[in-house]
């Protein structure tokens, strides 16, 4: 009703109340996509909200593309965006858009420290520093306790979504 009476601020002010007060994620995906409308520029506050919805509700792929469209305009990090990817397919079978933007975000996150690690190499840096370079992929993968959720994650993703029997019901819908 606020917003029918143009008082923009106050609407974004009631939603915040919401959004502090509620256990799901609809309060989150509204204020982030009434943000995106009509005030582009707080792009982290934009990013937060679909963050805390996809905590909140982690199957909502609709926070996934507005994340993963923030992404592809540069306002999003990859490694942060792989992070949210994951955390949605750990729920849901996932939309095959969904599936290549993961395979994107891997590969992103690989080219960019290869060539990071071949810059190094190039400019006849010191062996070490150009191995530091290389190693600083990310904590996504060289944190113990994170290498040890990822590895976890990757055996249970293979029997849930890449399973005979998926690949067998998948191949029966067509």
């Amino acid at each position: 009703i606020l917003l029918l009476g143009d008082k923009l601020k106050d609407a974004l002010c009631e939603l915040e109340k919401t959004c502090r007060s509620s256990t799901t994620a609809l309060p989150f995906r509204l204020r982030g996509r009434l943000l995106e409308y009509f005030d582009q520029n707080q792009v982290s506050t934009i990013s937060s909200c679909y963050e805390e919805a996809l905590q909140r509700d982690p199957t909502c792929s609709y926070s996934v593309e507005r994340l993963t469209e923030m992404h592809r305009k540069g306002y999003y990090n990859t490694t942060r965006l792989l992070e949210r990817i994951a955390l949605h397919l750990d729920c849901v079978n996932g939309k095959p858009s969904i599936w290549e933007e993961l395979v994107s975000c891997f590969l992103r996150l690989f080219s960019d420290r290869t060539t990071d690690y071949e810059d190094c190499i190039s400019c006849n840096v010191e062996g070490d520093a150009s191995i530091d370079a290389f190693s600083s992929l990310s904590s996504v993968f060289f944190e113990q306790h994170t290498r040890e959720s990822w590895k976890l994650r990757c055996k249970w993703w293979m029997n849930r979504h890449f399973s005979k029997n998926i690949y067998m019901s998948e191949t029966a819908k067509g």
